[in-house]
């Protein structure tokens, strides 16, 4: 996904776990962020709570293919975006360019 990330002009920074994306969230603004659901060391929703607290949040999109309806519906509820893997790419890039929001 970077690559493909990288070839349609965007910037990308990789979190290896869900506390690294804390911390780089809370050094530098990022206008979309890319959240798996599971991650090492802190989940997905964990880290997106943790990024709330004191910042304006980016624009999330939580990306997976692991998610079932439950974990959807709390996805759309807290006011994210969600995309199955895997992803179409030309939807990721609508969502990141804010022609497509949750």
């Amino acid at each position: 996904m970077i690559d493909v990330l990288h070839e349609l002009g965007y910037d990308v920074d990789q979190a290896s776990s869900g506390y690294e994306a804390v911390i780089m969230e809370k050094k530098k603004q990022y206008d979309t962020i890319l959240m798996d659901i599971r991650m090492p060391g802190m989940s997905g929703f964990t880290a997106c709570k943790k990024m709330k607290e004191g910042s304006k949040l980016a624009n999330i999109v939580f990306v997976s293919a692991y998610a079932d309806s439950t974990t959807e519906a709390e996805i759309a509820r807290d006011g994210y975006t969600f995309l199955r893997k895997p992803v179409e790419f030309d939807v990721l890039k609508s969502i990141i360019d804010g022609t497509i929001r949750s």
